[in-house]
C-alpha cells in the first residue's frame, strides 16, 4: 500500500512540473520590411502585442505562436541554474524568470530568399524582427 501512494505522489509531483506553462507578449518590436516601391528593405517598427506560449506540457520546453499548435522554437532542457531559458527553431528566444523578461529575434526568410522571388512577389516573405516584452505565468 505505501509503494502505491508513492507512485501517486511522484506521479501528482511530476504532472505539476510539466505543467509549467508561460504567455509571453510582445511591448516592442522592430525590424525591416520590403517596399515594394522602393524596391528595398527599410527598417521599421511594428505593432506590438504578438502572443507566444511557453510551456512544458510534454515535459520539454517549446515556444509556440498563441494558439497556433506548431511550435516555433524548442528549448532545449529547459531552464538553467541562474533561471534563463533559451529557445532556437524559426526564432531565437531568450527569458529569465526572474525579471518576467523576453526577448525574441526573428529572421524571417531574407537570407534565404533571392533577389527573383521578390520581383515575382514579396507579399509572403516573413520580414526580419527583434521583439522584447514580459512573460506571466499560466495558471
Amino acid at each position: 500500500m505505501r509503494k502505491y501512494y508513492l507512485l501517486v505522489l511522484s506521479l501528482c509531483l511530476a504532472g505539476n512540473v510539466y505543467a509549467e506553462q508561460y504567455l509571453c507578449i510582445v511591448n516592442k518590436s522592430t525590424g525591416f520590411l520590403y517596399s515594394e516601391s522602393a524596391k528595398s528593405w527599410k527598417s521599421t517598427n511594428f505593432k506590438p502585442g504578438r502572443k507566444y506560449t511557453l510551456s512544458n506540457s510534454t515535459g520539454s520546453f517549446k515556444l509556440n505562436s498563441f494558439g497556433v499548435e506548431a511550435p516555433v522554437a524548442s528549448c532545449g532542457k529547459g531552464f538553467i541554474e541562474a533561471g534563463v531559458i533559451f529557445c532556437d527553431g524559426w526564432a531565437l528566444f531568450s527569458f529569465y524568470k526572474k525579471s518576467g523578461r523576453f526577448t525574441i529575434l526573428q529572421e524571417g526568410s531574407y537570407h534565404l530568399v533571392s533577389s527573383e522571388t521578390f520581383k515575382e512577389d514579396s507579399s509572403n516573405i516573413p520580414t526580419p524582427s527583434v521583439g522584447i516584452g514580459e512573460c506571466s505565468t499560466i495558471r
